[in-house]
């Protein structure tokens, strides 16, 4: 991915097996698909700061830097708590084109399903329930003890695909669904028609509770403009602009002046991505969970650490205050 603005969208994949790790997906929901499958983070880095219990898978990005080899492959993974929603967490975790894991040259995801889809020798390394890593004391008996006394369905979100288009800097949103990786009109079903209709009545939703809040005569200049983006790009979830400017929600929240460094080489961290609110209603996230956005700072260097894979990023929550 290079500095231009990206957007993006969830969408039902026509294969679940396209957001396998081996096919570098960008996904929202369901378990990671971890990039390093063998060096997987601290499991204990995974608990929620504030409550302590097991956080929540919630998407990850894949987004290689183009210009550098050791980052041929790279993903941001973010995790949430869904219990307490005030604990976000990021991951970076990247590799070099030649590595123990994957083809020099990656295989194309499969348009239809196929039971020959090798078995993953390090899905052991996995929770089976929630897809976290577990324990490295035992992982035959060492289990997740949330995930046995609770509901699959509490742990794991909707699984969706996220799909990634260029902002209007290098197409019209107009032509969003005409130049978009969409399954054609011919081949959905009555299960995605139903699912459109549903999404189509949750943007009208969530446009009348936006336009309700600016009609509240209350002199917010960030939010005019973060709805005006709404409206531009209807249920879009992620504003990618790596090195770019973020687009806050309100004046009246508090927005981050000073992002702290890189914890691991000191190095300037930098504005990567922001999650939308709508992830919110599109996403079946609970109903514990509100914010304005949520904003990912990343390592400007892309260090990498001989202890981890995987290095935690600075994430930014700002609230939404309506």
């Amino acid at each position: 991915m290079g500095r231009e603005l990206l957007i993006g969208y969830l969408e039902k994949p026509s294969n679940q097996q396209i957001l396998c790790r081996q096919y570098f997906p960008s996904k929202y929901g369901g378990k990671p698909a971890w990039l390093n499958p063998q060096y997987l983070p601290n499991a204990k880095n995974l608990n929620c700061e504030y409550c302590g219990i097991l956080m929540t898978f919630f998407l990850q990005i894949y987004a290689p830097i183009d210009d550098r080899d050791d980052l041929f492959h790279r993903t941001i993974f973010v995790f949430i708590c869904v219990h307490c929603s005030s604990s976000i967490v990021a991951l970076r975790c990247q590799l070099p084109r030649n590595n123990p894991y994957y083809d020099i040259n990656p295989h194309q995801p499969p348009i239809e399903y196929n039971a020959e889809i090798f078995h993953d020798e390090y899905s052991k390394l996995n929770c089976n329930i929630c897809g976290l890593p577990l324990d490295k004391i035992s992982h035959e008996e060492l289990n997740h003890t949330l995930c046995i006394s609770q509901s699959p369905k509490k742990l794991i979100l909707p699984e969706y695909e996220i799909v990634v288009e260029f902002g209007d800097d290098y197409q019209s949103s107009d032509n969003k669904t005409d130049n978009s990786d969409t399954i054609d009109d011919q081949d959905v079903s009555e299960e995605d028609l139903s699912e459109k209709v549903e999404y189509n009545d949750l943007d009208e939703s969530e446009m009348n509770a936006f336009n309700e809040i600016q009609n509240m005569n209350v002199n917010d200049y960030a939010f005019d403009e973060f709805i005006s983006c709404s409206k531009k790009y209807r249920q879009h979830i992620i504003r990618y602009n790596y090195g770019g400017d973020i687009l806050w929600f309100s004046d009246h929240s508090r927005r981050q002046k000073n992002v702290p460094k890189c914890d691991k080489c000191g190095e300037d961290r930098i504005f990567e991505f922001q999650i939308q609110p709508e992830i919110i209603i599109l996403g079946h996230l609970p109903s514990t969970i509100d914010f304005g956005i949520v904003s990912i700072y990343t390592c400007s260097k892309n260090c990498t650490s001989d202890s981890t894979a995987y290095t935690q990023e600075y994430v930014f929550i700002q609230e939404n205050p309506y």
